[in-house]
């Protein structure tokens, strides 16, 4: 009898894990930081590198200035000659813009990010649209 309450003493106490360090909810990212761009049809520079920095992404919002839908993406890499022109990832796929429906996606908590020491880049097709990245970098 005194093996098994000391057995459910063990397991109840208070810290005790059989699995330590793995239990528990994954560390959330709150974002910060807000970058802007706008008149550019070409990849632009959000986020400077930083040597085996992360940047972490909760959203976007880009509107558009033209009565024409354009288009944009958000990507990463390094810089060779142009903003992330090496090794290029695209987070998001091309999102339409219209004049009248900005492209708006934003919650407090990063859903997105980058490999370490990699350049944050937006690349718009068109120097109609202009907005804002909320994002943080560690």
């Amino acid at each position: 009898m005194r093996k098994l309450l000391l057995a459910t003493l063990i397991l109840l106490w208070p810290g005790f894990s059989w699995a330590q360090g793995i239990i528990g909810p994954v560390n959330q990212v709150l974002c910060n930081k807000v970058a802007t761009f706008s008149g550019a049809a070409v990849a632009t520079q959000l986020v400077a590198p930083v040597t085996g920095a992360r940047v972490f992404i909760c959203g976007w919002h880009v509107t558009n200035s033209s009565t024409t839908s354009y288009t944009f993406s958000i990507n990463y890499g390094t810089q060779t000659t142009n903003p992330c022109d090496t090794g290029e990832v695209n987070i998001t796929p091309p999102l339409s813009v219209l004049n009248s429906a900005p492209s708006a996606d934003h919650i407090d908590y990063a859903v997105m990010q980058t490999t370490p020491s990699q350049q944050l880049c937006i690349t718009p097709n068109n120097a109609a649209l202009s907005g804002l990245v909320y994002f943080s970098q560690f």
